[in-house]
């Protein structure tokens, strides 16, 4: 509990297929995460309950899971998705919230929920091929979505 608090987790792979798995709450303002999972078969949990939380994350190596929440107003999440056969779920919940993520990569799983006013999503999917399928919903006036799909950066 506090402000400015600042976590970072690196999961990567262990041998003989073991897995990592990281479970993080911060409460308070103005804190930081930042998450990479680089291996396979990595978990992670984490929530942000306050206002002006910042969640970074990348994705990378395969069958990873990772589920971010973010409770409060004015709270950011940066994500890249470079992974095959990987599941994301990210909720915002409160106002002026933002996601920006980029997927790189197919054979992916995601949902995204937002709930409030005035919050914003802009995803860059630069993968050409069919995905698993994924889900989005935004409940709130003011709302910002923008979603481009096959975009070869």
């Amino acid at each position: 509990m506090g402000t400015s608090n600042s976590v970072r987790i690196d999961q990567q792979g262990l041998p003989g297929g073991l897995s990592n798995q990281a479970y993080v709450e911060q409460v308070g303002t103005a804190n930081a995460l930042g998450l990479v999972q680089a291996g396979n078969g990595n978990l992670a949990t984490s929530s942000q309950n306050g206002n002006g939380n910042q969640a970074d994350l990348t994705q990378q190596g395969q069958n990873n899971a990772s589920a971010l929440t973010q409770r409060g107003d004015n709270n950011r999440l940066t994500g890249v998705v470079a992974a095959d056969r990987t599941e994301l779920n990210i909720s915002q919940n409160g106002s002026n919230n933002q996601v920006s993520s980029e997927i790189r990569e197919s054979q992916r799983s995601y949902t995204i929920n937002q709930y409030g006013n005035n919050n914003s999503l802009k995803q860059v999917e630069s993968t050409i091929q069919a995905t698993p399928g994924y889900t989005v919903e935004m409940r709130g006036s003011g709302i910002n979505l923008t979603i481009e799909q096959g975009k070869v950066k």
